[in-house]
């Protein structure tokens, strides 16, 4: 997975307690129990020299870790580094395809890595954010505060030990991605079961939007900072996990939808609450960030609502009227996205809450070809699909998917008018 030093289109803003694990009704067969163990780890077999079953194995150095324990992670970190070694080869056969890129750049960053939303990140990581638009376009201009804090925050960071930026976005980016898949796969084998999980990851690390995970985007942060506070349900720590989602993306207004789904549910969950108004307060305090620094009290919207002529629900009737393409394929994608996030609503009331609001928020409001990305982040949604499908035409569909995501890239970087991801 590499990188290197950087243009736009649109941004982040266009625009779940996890269910309880299913016991079985009665308790298992006696052969089904582990033994129980003594004092000091034994297992209650003592030998005769009076050692336990644990202490010889150690003396005998055959002490291992169980073999599940090993296996459970090292199947998504395997998916997630595959996935990355293939987008990385399609991203770097970019330059020799189009040595000229006509993606438009805002930046002297000229990286395919760094392209796109990646330059944006690095202007605000290198420079902070602007009342006065970066960027002509539609209605006055295009603004950088349409791009939430928390990724070019983290990229600022490295600027304190001498690192630039854009010698780390990347890198950071793939990185990332490896850690969001194993939490994304504990969230979703809790929820919808270890196959779920399994086919879950390959879909989503294989989708035709899958690219984007290995450029310097927001994403990858996002799912990690997502599927941890999933993660951390019940804990006083998934309050702070789900505010610093919520200052990466406005996807992040998911989070808080869901889990003010569960307190209603379950008033006395007092940690749900605090997810759901911790969201709303950092929310609010973006807004109030961009209120001070533009004078605008409705200065938000001057961000990624007013970043194109045609978003949303009209876009996506001019792609479906017209057979537009590219585009066409991009909504049939998101549409079955919807559905599956939708059907996941009986199965889990939080996770499909926050999945149909993170496509719902893109449909509404994104470019048509940013809603394909923007469906990453509702994984809950590709767990289910897998789900309904099983392992083989699960497979079957993640090589489809690997197809389209490197037309995608064609699409995306070598094609005359490129299509923004």
């Amino acid at each position: 997975m590499r990188p290197r030093s950087s243009s736009p289109t649109e941004p982040d803003g266009a625009l779940t307690r996890l269910a309880a694990e299913q016991w079985s009704p009665g308790w298992p067969p006696e052969p089904a129990l582990p033994r129980a163990l003594g004092p000091g780890g034994s297992d209650g077999v003592t030998g005769s020299d009076g050692s336990t079953g644990l202490l010889r194995r150690a003396r005998a150095g055959v002490v291992t870790i169980p073999h599940a324990r090993v296996a459970r992670p090292a199947f998504p970190i395997g998916v997630a580094v595959l996935s990355r070694l293939y987008s990385t080869l399609l991203l770097a056969l970019v330059p020799l395809l189009q040595p000229d890129s006509h993606v438009p750049r805002i930046s002297g960053y000229r990286d395919t890595f760094l392209q796109w939303d990646s330059q944006w990140y690095l202007m605000i990581a290198n420079t902070g954010y602007h009342a006065a638009p970066l960027q002509a376009g539609p209605f006055g201009g295009r603004h950088d505060f349409a791009f939430f804090p928390g990724w070019p925050t983290l990229l600022r960071a490295f600027r304190a030990v001498g690192i630039q930026p854009a010698d780390v976005a990347a890198i950071l980016a793939n990185a990332l991605f490896i850690v969001a898949a194993v939490l994304m796969f504990l969230v979703l084998e809790r929820a919808l079961g270890r196959t779920a999980a399994r086919w879950g990851i390959v879909l989503l690390a294989f989708s035709p939007a899958a690219f984007t995970l290995s450029l310097a985007y927001s994403e990858p942060l996002f799912l990690v900072l997502v599927a941890g506070s999933f993660l951390l349900t019940g804990s006083r720590l998934r309050p702070i996990a789900a505010a610093a989602a919520m200052l990466t993306r406005v996807t992040g207004v998911g989070i808080a939808i869901g889990a003010a789904a569960a307190w209603w549910r379950n008033r006395r969950d007092w940690i749900s609450l605090a997810t759901a108004l911790a969201v709303a307060a950092s929310f609010a305090g973006w807004w109030g960030f961009i209120w001070l620094l533009t004078g605008d009290p409705l200065g938000w919207f001057l961000g990624s609502a007013r970043w194109a002529y045609n978003l949303g629900l009209p876009a996506i009737w001019d792609t479906v009227v017209n057979l537009a393409s590219p585009g066409f394929l991009e909504v049939v994608f998101v549409t079955v996205m919807l559905g599956a996030s939708v059907l996941l609503l009986r199965r889990n009331l939080e996770l499909g809450l926050f999945s149909v609001v993170a496509i719902g928020l893109s449909m509404l409001g994104a470019p048509v070809s940013s809603m394909p990305r923007h469906a990453l982040v509702a994984f809950p949604a590709f767990g289910l699909l897998a789900d309904r499908l099983g392992p083989r035409k699960s497979l079957a569909l993640a090589i489809v998917f690997a197809a389209f995501e490197a037309n995608a890239v064609w699409l995306s970087f070598v094609a005359t008018r490129p299509f923004a991801p």
